[in-house]
């Protein structure tokens, strides 16, 4: 980002030297704009942590669920807006502006299952075991997975104590760069510009999540899983997906100024633009299994399987855009002034990012996605519905005219 306004700063410099005798007025805004990103949040999973009450006696189970939502979510921070301005004739000009941000976040949760085959416990239904069970539903895994309820699928033995540890990272960048021009219509404290230009557009955004699954016995420390011979087994599942567009397309715009005293400037403006470009997906999805085994007098952990399978795929997009923008500036001097207000751009149609899917019935016939009769080989990729994702926030800057 600073590369790019460096640019834009030495461009809008040698612009002004070069052509001092049309030149009459520009002005250079710079602005710090406290902005939010709505619609790029990326779902991770759905998980449930469950008592689960086993009444032999009876011959059924009770359970209580309480469910959380894991999601990747662009926060608020700090962002900027730089502009410049020429004036050919008092009421034509020439301006250049560009804005980009950049926004990351991390979530995760880690399920520990300690077996004791010792408690057992009794109420007014009779005697019973008590468990601690948990469920996923994932992008890739629709069926809310109960991977601890079975645990000799994975672990082994069914008396082993289960680990699993579900984390995600993502990041997202975007920017604008528009080149316009404008013809002004004025009158008294009032004045109304009409733009026509070009915009140029980029995103990028990336996912990516692991899930581990391992099976041992805990010691004293139940954050720590002390694994035994060849029946420890552990699974990592991991997914990784990018998209990356670049468009760019006619923007035109509306813009007015409204002299509310000597020094009080009401501003808004309006930007429209429809953009044309190439949206470029990349993603793999990986699942290994490894078991714990004698490996020269000790035990270490030994690839048992792997699958790899990855996607890349470019496509045509189309992107309407939508700027707004409102301040109240203050006169400080004749070149200087400063301004506050608001500003937002919205972008319509962006794609979503590829994740992998299994099909139960065509490549896993079991109840869980590592099942040894899944073959990963045959899912498919799959790309959620277009996004209409909007940022915007507080803005506050100064202005120098010369």
């Amino acid at each position: 980002m600073k590369k790019v306004l460096g640019i834009i700063v030495l461009v809008l410099a040698l612009s002004l030297v070069s052509v001092p005798a049309f030149a009459q007025t520009a002005e250079l805004s710079l602005k710090y704009w406290h902005a939010g990103v709505g619609g790029a949040d990326l779902w991770v999973a759905d998980y449930q942590v469950a008592d689960k009450l086993d009444y032999p006696a009876h011959g059924y189970y009770d359970y209580d669920f309480s469910k959380e939502k894991l999601v990747l979510q662009p926060a608020m921070g700090g962002s900027f807006i730089l502009s410049g301005s020429y004036f050919l004739s008092p009421s034509t000009s020439v301006a250049i502006s560009y804005w980009g941000l950049s926004r990351a976040d991390t979530v995760g949760v880690e399920f520990i299952d300690k077996y004791d085959k010792e408690e057992s416990l009794e109420d007014e239904d009779g005697p019973y075991w008590r468990y601690r069970s948990y469920m996923l539903t994932m992008p890739w895994w629709e069926i809310p997975w109960e991977f601890y309820s079975d645990r000799e699928l994975w672990t082994g033995y069914w008396d082993f104590d289960g680990k699993a540890v579900l984390a995600a990272e993502g990041a997202l960048s975007m920017s604008a760069l528009d080149i316009a021009g404008t013809k002004t219509l004025a009158g008294s404290g009032w004045e109304v510009g009409l733009s026509g230009g070009v915009r140029r557009a980029v995103f990028a955004q990336d996912q990516s999540t692991g899930l581990e699954l391992s099976g041992g016995y805990f010691d004293d420390d139940i954050d720590d899983i002390e694994y035994v011979d060849s029946s420890s087994e552990k699974w990592n599942l991991d997914l990784d997906s990018r998209l990356d567009i670049t468009a760019i397309g006619p923007q035109v715009g509306i813009e007015g100024k409204y002299a509310l005293g000597n020094k009080l400037v009401l501003k808004a403006g309006a930007k429209a633009g429809i953009l044309f470009g190439t949206a470029t997906s990349d993603a793999t999805w990986s699942v290994d299994n490894w078991d714990y085994e004698e490996v020269e007098d000790s035990y270490k952990w030994v690839l048992d399987g792997f699958a790899d399978v990855s996607y890349t795929a470019t496509d045509s997009v189309q992107i309407s855009t939508y700027d707004l923008s409102a301040s109240l500036g203050y006169q400080i001097t004749e070149q200087w002034s400063v301004e506050a207000g608001y500003y937002a751009s919205l972008w319509k149609g962006v794609p979503s990012l590829r994740f992998f899917k299994y099909d139960p019935e065509e490549t896993c016939p079991g109840d869980d996605p590592i099942d040894y009769r899944c073959d990963s080989k045959k899912a498919t990729w799959e790309q959620p519905e277009v996004r209409d994702i909007v940022t915007s926030g507080l803005t506050v800057g100064v202005n120098f005219a010369f």
